[in-house]
């Protein structure tokens, strides 16, 4: 089984996004998670709160990570095509990517587990986005520049 590659979902970074949207703005189509601009003002979204932080990319799967280590996988393409996924082999080495990948990204499991047990989104209803980013900015963990995944992973 090969791995294609491991992309970050960094969730982190909503003061970034909220000072590059919504900043200096009264409303913006642009939606970013956790949070809208309704007349100035930041507002909770209503969509779930997604937790995986790393999508490990495989040919027909992708294997989203949480920060605790569970993950989810999802295929893609003809079900007759992933006799892989019924075999040991193929649990026992997605298993050993998912661990090997975790290991490898402690400090930014670390930050998301901060961020995830602090919601410090929920600070934010209400206030001007300047004041979300002074709130957000704290938590924010950048990861070297990654190029966006090739094809769309759902």
């Amino acid at each position: 089984m090969e791995f294609k590659d491991t992309w970050h979902h960094n969730r982190t970074t909503l003061a970034t996004d909220i000072e590059k949207y919504y900043k200096g703005r009264k409303t913006s189509n642009t939606g970013i998670q956790y949070v809208t601009l309704k007349d100035g003002m930041i507002v909770l979204s209503k969509y779930i709160e997604r937790r995986d932080i790393l999508l490990i990319r495989g040919e027909g799967f992708g294997v989203f990570v949480n920060t605790d280590g569970s993950y989810d996988i999802q295929y893609h393409g003809d079900p007759d095509t992933r006799e892989w996924e019924l075999t040991e082999i193929g649990k026992d080495a997605i298993a050993a990517k998912v661990r090997e990948e975790v290991k490898k990204n402690l400090e930014y499991i670390q930050a998301h587990d901060n961020f995830f047990s602090d919601r410090p989104w929920l600070l934010c209803d209400g206030k001007t986005p300047e004041e979300a980013i002074e709130i957000l900015r704290p938590y924010e963990f950048h990861v070297e520049k990654e190029k966006e995944p090739a094809e769309p992973v759902e």
